[in-house]
């Protein structure tokens, strides 16, 4: 008679949420932008306890309009923890730029763990409640090229150098003169590139063929390999 009685009930989700975001800048590496289509996965394995289910039960998917892929990893218990391993399925013609996976506790605290790369990488840990969000940023594979024109005066020709407009025609052309930024370290997609002249006094005539270094010149054409670092050289 008399007493007060107060229960409380305290319940805590059984479930972790993994979302994977894919990212792609542009060739030169900046403007990243939500990649849709990208395949993406990400494997749950108990630790020690039961993972009842991940939904989907597929470990890869594809990402959606806003670059994402979403599993829902329920454990059998609150005591459970699980080893989530995350991965992207590397496209050729693309380079992996960076990644990172962030985990926020149920209670609030968080850790963050460096992606070295495309292939599958470990996050343990994994509890009931906990969020885990991770960023993949890619970029369409690149190399740089350079044009340089060359005078030669040795008979009292007082041409410029800058007087002609060098040009490379392929899957992203450049032009402009000697020196320019338009034609100095240019990135580029890999592929074959037409080298070219145009303008310039009259009286002058090109000496020789194209020569370059980094890659192979073929007359007036030169292949750029990704990763490549090419200058090419034409003397008049």
């Amino acid at each position: 008679s008399g007493a007060s009685v107060n229960c409380i009930f305290t319940n805590s989700p059984l479930v972790a949420n993994v979302t994977i975001n894919k990212q792609m800048q542009d060739i030169n590496g900046q403007n990243a932008q939500p990649r849709q289509g990208w395949t993406v996965g990400a494997a749950a394995t108990a630790t020690p306890g039961s993972v009842a289910s991940t939904s989907p039960s597929s470990a890869t998917q594809t990402t959606d309009a806003n670059g994402d892929a979403v599993w829902n990893v329920t454990f059998a218990s609150s005591s459970s923890t699980a080893t989530v391993a995350v991965h992207e399925e590397q496209q050729t013609g693309y380079d992996f730029v960076t990644g990172s996976c962030t985990v926020t506790k149920l209670g609030g605290s968080t850790t963050k763990t460096r992606l070295d790369g495309p292939g599958a990488q470990n996050l343990t840990g994994v509890g009931p409640g906990d969020q885990v969000n991770c960023i993949y940023t890619n970029k369409p594979s690149s190399a740089t090229l350079t044009l340089v024109k060359k005078v030669n005066i040795q008979y009292g020709g007082t041409a410029q150098a800058t007087a002609w407009t060098l040009a490379a025609t392929g899957q992203t052309p450049i032009s402009g003169p000697t020196g320019s930024a338009a034609v100095t370290n240019a990135v580029v997609s890999p592929g074959t590139y037409t080298l070219s002249e145009s303008g310039g006094p009259a009286c002058y005539q090109q000496t020789g063929a194209w020569t370059c270094t980094g890659a192979t010149a073929t007359g007036n054409s030169v292949t750029v390999a990704r990763n490549d670092k090419v200058t090419c050289t034409v003397t008049n």
